[in-house]
C-alpha cells in the first residue's frame, strides 16, 4: 500500500508537464504573443511604461492556461477526485505533492529549499496548514530539518 501523497505526486507530475507545455506553445500565440512584445520592447528601450501591466496580465493568461490543462489532464483519465481536491482544497493538494515529491527524493531538498517553501506555504495558505505539512513529514521520517 502505497502513501496517498506518493500516488497523488505521481498521477500529478503527467498534468504538471501537459499544463506547462500548454503554457510554453502559448507564449508564441495570440494575447501572450502581444504581451511578450510589449515586455520585450519596453526591457529593450529602458521604458517601462506598460511593463507591468503587460507582465500581471501574462501571468494571469497563463495561470488560467495552466489550471485549465492541469485539471483537463485529470479529467481525461477519469480522476475526478483530484481535479476536486485541485479545485476546492487547494492547500490540501499542495501539502500532499509536497510531501510525495519528498517521499520519491528526499535527497534533493537542502535546508533552503524547505525554507523557502515553509514560508510561501505559510504566506499562501496559513499556519494551520504549516503544522498540517510538518506533521506529514514527521510521520513518513522526511522531517529532517
Amino acid at each position: 500500500m502505497l502513501p496517498g501523497e506518493l500516488v497523488l505526486f505521481a498521477v500529478s507530475l503527467p498534468a504538471y508537464e501537459i499544463a506547462e507545455m500548454a503554457c510554453g506553445i502559448s507564449c508564441d500565440q495570440g494575447a501572450l504573443r502581444e504581451l511578450g512584445k510589449i515586455v520585450f520592447e519596453c526591457e529593450e528601450s529602458g521604458v517601462l511604461e506598460g511593463y507591468d501591466h503587460a507582465v500581471c496580465r501574462s501571468d494571469e493568461i497563463l495561470r488560467n492556461i495552466h489550471d485549465t490543462m492541469f485539471s483537463n489532464a485529470f479529467e481525461r483519465y477519469g480522476l475526478t477526485d483530484v481535479i476536486e481536491l485541485y479545485e476546492n482544497d487547494r492547500p490540501s493538494f499542495e501539502l500532499q505533492v509536497e510531501v510525495g515529491r519528498r517521499l520519491v527524493s528526499p535527497d534533493l531538498v537542502d535546508l533552503a529549499e524547505h525554507q523557502k517553501f515553509k514560508a510561501d506555504f505559510r504566506r499562501n495558505f496559513g499556519p494551520e496548514f504549516l503544522q498540517e505539512f510538518m506533521r506529514r513529514l514527521e510521520v513518513h521520517g522526511l522531517a529532517v530539518f
